[in-house]
């Protein structure tokens, strides 16, 4: 499971600006002027069994690449808030004696709140670094660097974890080893399969993901998040929304609202 829309609600990476199509049956473009640079060919993999794999782009892992976006997130009992962050992607990096890893550097470019929802601003803050390297099925997890209060940290797994995995057949369930990191919680995610979904870059195909969030004591409400990433067109591979529920209810969204691409 790829989650590119959003590195900041889930640490996998883990998470974008532009202008669809309004046609409902799918396949709408989105914007050229979002998408710069040297922009390799969109080419999808034999998928034809409706797996998961669509939904995971190597392009977006490439040396140079920068992913910025911008969310729209709507909370019960809060007011709807805007988000905006950026990634750039280094690869053949070395962290804690592993090499040929990807580092993916995150910002916030709101900090402090002073984005009114209607652009991109250049408010950046740093975040941190994410270090990251693909095998074979699955997305691995090797550590972070990063900055709070002018205090760096330096965090170096003794083991990878496995965060991700790529192809998923429909009704699947993955694992992940986060828990391993954080005790709680546990994440049990299951691909759904494929849905065509309407956002503001567009109206594309989708890979439909469940994300069952539970904790082993009582200072975790259980509560399941459903994720959309895009299957197909210039966006493919990143996340598209999420939504949160709590005993079948709604209780969160979290939507892409603008993506801004842009290759080495």
């Amino acid at each position: 499971m790829n989650k590119l829309l959003t590195p900041f609600i889930f640490l996998s990476i883990a998470a974008l600006v532009g202008c669809g199509g309004d046609d409902s049956s799918g396949g709408s473009s989105g914007s050229d002027e979002n998408i710069s640079g040297n922009v390799p060919d969109i080419s999808l993999p034999n998928s034809s069994d409706q797996s998961s794999d669509a939904c995971f782009n190597p392009d977006l892992y490439k040396d140079g690449i920068v992913v910025r976006s911008r969310h729209l997130s709507k909370t019960e009992g809060l007011e709807d808030s805007y988000s905006i962050g950026e990634y750039k992607i280094e690869t053949g990096q070395v962290f804690g004696g592993n090499k040929d890893l990807i580092k993916q550097t995150l910002y916030d470019l709101d900090y402090g709140g002073v984005n009114s929802g209607s652009s991109f601003v250049e408010n950046e803050k740093f975040i941190g670094h994410h270090y990251l390297k693909f095998d074979g099925d699955y997305e691995y997890f090797y550590g972070t660097e990063s900055e709070y209060s002018g205090q760096k940290t330096v965090d170096i797994l003794n083991k990878p974890l496995r965060v991700s995995k790529i192809r998923m057949a429909p009704g699947e369930t993955f694992y992940p080893d986060f828990h391993k990191l954080y005790g709680t919680p546990n994440n049990n995610e299951t691909y759904e399969g494929r849905e065509l979904i309407k956002t503001p870059v567009g109206n594309y195909e989708a890979c439909k993901f469940s994300v069952d969030i539970s904790a082993t004591d009582d200072t975790f409400e259980n509560y399941k998040v459903y994720i959309w990433t895009f299957a197909e067109g210039p966006y493919r591979g990143i996340e598209a929304k999420q939504a949160g529920y709590i005993n079948g209810k709604v209780v969160s969204n979290l939507d892409l609202q603008e993506i801004k691409l842009t290759y080495k």
